[in-house]
């Protein structure tokens, strides 16, 4: 976000979500889904790998 200089309302309206759900999961409330992770990587082109043990 710093890179980009975005705020929360900016990566919010970029990810299609609310604010307060951004708000929300920095402040560890709420918990990442699938979903927002893949717009995350969209967004930021970055790539994410998830690995179970």
């Amino acid at each position: 976000m710093e890179e980009q200089q975005l705020s929360k309302a900016d990566l919010a309206k970029k990810l299609k979500t609310s604010k307060s759900y951004i708000t929300q999961l920095f402040i560890g409330d709420k918990l990442i889904n699938l979903s927002l992770l893949a717009r995350i990587q969209t967004v930021f082109n970055v790539s994410f790998e998830i690995v179970l043990k």
